[in-house]
């Protein structure tokens, strides 16, 4: 399963605004709320497993056309809930990407470039020999 691209501006908002971004643009969840988080009074282990499997293949499908789809994932990779489907992913399949999130280096600056910097010296005319573009041309 591969993950949509989140924004650059989802992630900095508050979970209030997130949460109010999602209400305020029409979710598909809001149609039919057990379908995301299964049938009320019945607990999720005893849900039957083809009948589980069933509303989260329906509840996906409503996920998959949500206009706020992204934000959605935004507010389920910050709250990380226990239960339901959220942006087309299950809780187990929130926890995991989060941890998959978690263990990805984050690349800062690279370090600077020790001694001549190679694209500069791969220009004519600009290496340290101090060649110009015309003598390059002729080699």
């Amino acid at each position: 399963m591969t993950a949509p691209t989140l924004p650059a501006t989802l992630p900095t908002l508050s979970l209030r605004k997130l949460r109010d971004l999602i209400l305020d643009g029409d979710p598909g969840c809001l149609c039919d709320p057990e379908l995301f988080t299964g049938p009320a009074g019945i607990e999720a282990e005893d849900e039957p497993v083809m009948d589980r499997d069933a509303r989260i293949d329906a509840a996906r499908e409503v996920c998959a056309s949500c206009p706020v789809r992204l934000a959605c994932l935004a507010y389920a990779l910050r709250t990380r809930p226990a239960a339901g489907v959220w942006a087309g992913c299950t809780a187990e399949e929130i926890t995991a990407l989060a941890a998959a999130a978690n263990r990805r280096p984050v690349r800062t600056n690279p370090a600077p470039l020790r001694g001549a910097n190679p694209l500069i010296a791969a220009v004519p005319g600009q290496g340290k020999t101090g060649a110009s573009a015309r003598s390059a041309e002729v080699a």
